[in-house]
């Protein structure tokens, strides 16, 4: 509850619909889990979910959510937890991605959505609209990782990723030319 990066934290029933707990105080009977996308898409899946950048009905802010599905002793699909996690806070976390200080981090999901990004101007945008990165997009999602060279803002620049193991989110690090090749350029 003292993380910052946290907004909400829901463990929700599913044999009375019971919202067990919340940050947000007592929220039985004024929010039904099994409504929410990320109940049905835990109990469907059956394994850890991730989300697509939403508002939050519980608190009004946009955010990702993790939810996981947990069950009886007989296997059987008892509810769901639910972790809300602010978009502002993955902002600040993606601030800290870097080369030798340069570069703009960004986090993607695999369904082109763009959670967090350093050039705040792309949050929560399609990763259509992210110029040099977008053409490419597909190839990342297929290779998983790798780098390969864009122009992107103007720029020529070289472009790093990697995806996350279970989120399936793609780690973006875009940096310079100039400062990527700055030791070897000093050398020759």
């Amino acid at each position: 509850a003292k993380d910052p990066m946290v907004l909400d934290i829901t463990v929700a029933r599913e044999a009375d619909n019971y919202v067990v707990a919340t940050l947000e105080g007592d929220l039985t009977g004024k929010l039904i889990p099994n409504d929410r996308p990320w109940y049905r898409d835990a109990k469907a899946a059956g394994k850890t979910i991730y989300t697509d950048p939403y508002v939050a009905k519980s608190t009004g802010q946009t955010c990702i959510s993790f939810a996981t599905p947990y069950y009886k002793a007989d296997g059987s699909f008892a509810g769901a937890i639910c972790e809300d996690i602010s978009l502002a806070s993955m902002n600040d976390y993606v601030d800290q991605l870097n080369y030798k200080g340069e570069g703009i981090g960004t986090i993607i999901t695999s369904s082109g959505k763009i959670i967090a990004s350093k050039n705040n101007d792309l949050s929560n945008k399609d990763v259509s609209e992210y110029a040099g990165i977008s053409s490419h997009f597909d190839e990342m999602v297929k290779n998983g990782k790798g780098s390969f060279k864009a122009d992107v803002d103007g720029t020529s620049s070289v472009v790093t990723y990697s995806t996350v193991d279970g989120a399936g989110w793609i780690m973006v690090l875009t940096v310079p030319e100039s400062v990527v090749y700055a030791e070897m350029t000093t050398m020759k």
